[in-house]
């Protein structure tokens, strides 16, 4: 029973009982992932990693972030971005077609 305390502390997944624990719903949030897509706007946070999937994570357990883009090293418009970036949001912005940048959308 501590390790499923813990798993609800942690805020990544969503538990709810029935009776004395006879059912356990697990509701895990998934992500729609968009290669080639910018969503522009809407940014609550960034910062920078070489790693999508750390972008995506982080999506999936802020319960604010609603979609994310991500921005490769050297790619970010307008600017010089040696490290790439990840842009959490809190709304769906409009895609927009570039297809060097990764986007998701939180289902």
């Amino acid at each position: 029973m501590a390790s499923l305390k813990r798993i609800l502390e942690s805020g990544s997944l969503a538990l709810a009982f029935t009776g004395l624990i006879s059912t356990i719903v697990l509701a895990v949030p998934t992500l729609l992932v968009e290669f080639g897509i910018d969503r522009v706007g809407q940014d609550y946070k960034k910062f920078q990693t070489n790693n999508v999937g750390t972008c995506m994570r982080k999506c999936l357990n802020e319960s604010q972030c609603r979609s994310f883009t991500y921005v490769p090293p050297g790619v970010q418009p307008g600017q010089s971005n040696p490290v790439g970036l990840c842009w959490l949001k809190n709304g769906v912005p409009r895609a927009t077609v570039n297809p060097e940048m990764i986007s998701g959308v939180k289902q």
